[in-house]
C-alpha cells in the first residue's frame, strides 16, 4: 500500500469517526447561563439541555433520505477506498477523480446542513479537515503514476560475465 493511500485511508477513518463528534451548538432562545462546572466528558461530548441543542451526525442516521445522505457523506471515502483497490486506466481514473471531487463538495454542503446554522464545534472541523485531506491527497495521487513491479529474468545473485 502506498503512502498516499495510507494517508487517504487514515482520513477516511477519521471522517467516519467524526460522525460521533459534536458538530454544532444552537442556543434555544432566552438568556441561559452556561454551567460553569463541566466534566471532561461533558466538554468533549456535550448533551442537549434547556439552554443549548447539540447536533451530532449519528443522530440523523435512519431509514430516511436524510439519514442515508448523512451516512453517505461520512462513509463514502472508506467505501471508495475499499471498492477501488487496483490501479485503473486513465479514462476511468479521470471519471473517479471527478466523482470524488463532487462527493467532497456534497459532503461539505451536507455537513453545513447538519450544523443547522449553529456555532460550529470541533467535530465539524475534524470532519472538514478529513474530507479535504482525503480529496487533496487523492488529487495529488492522480498525478503520480503507479509503479510497475520490476521483474528480472535472472537471479540477482548469479554472477554475470
Amino acid at each position: 500500500m502506498s503512502n498516499l493511500r495510507k494517508i487517504r485511508f487514515a482520513a477516511a477513518i477519521v471522517l467516519l469517526g467524526a460522525i460521533f463528534l459534536p458538530l454544532s451548538e444552537c442556543e434555544r432562545g432566552g438568556h441561559h447561563a452556561r454551567p460553569s462546572t463541566k466534566t471532561i466528558a461533558q466538554r468533549f461530548f456535550p448533551q442537549t439541555n434547556e439552554a443549548f441543542t447539540y447536533e451530532y451526525g449519528c443522530r440523523h442516521i435512519g431509514f430516511t433520505v436524510s439519514g442515508g445522505l448523512t451516512l453517505l457523506a461520512f462513509a463514502w471515502p472508506l467505501i471508495s477506498l475499499l471498492a477501488v483497490r487496483k490501479p485503473v486506466r486513465f479514462p476511468l481514473r479521470l471519471g473517479l477523480q471527478l466523482l470524488e471531487l463532487l462527493l467532497c463538495a456534497g459532503t461539505i454542503y451536507w455537513l453545513n446542513i447538519l450544523t443547522m446554522g449553529g456555532r460550529w464545534l470541533y467535530g465539524i472541523w475534524v470532519a472538514l479537515t478529513a474530507v479535504l485531506c482525503f480529496t487533496t491527497v487523492g488529487f495529488a495521487a492522480f498525478f503520480v503514476r503507479p509503479r510497475e513491479p520490476t521483474h528480472t529474468t535472472t537471479s540477482p545473485f548469479r554472477h554475470q560475465p
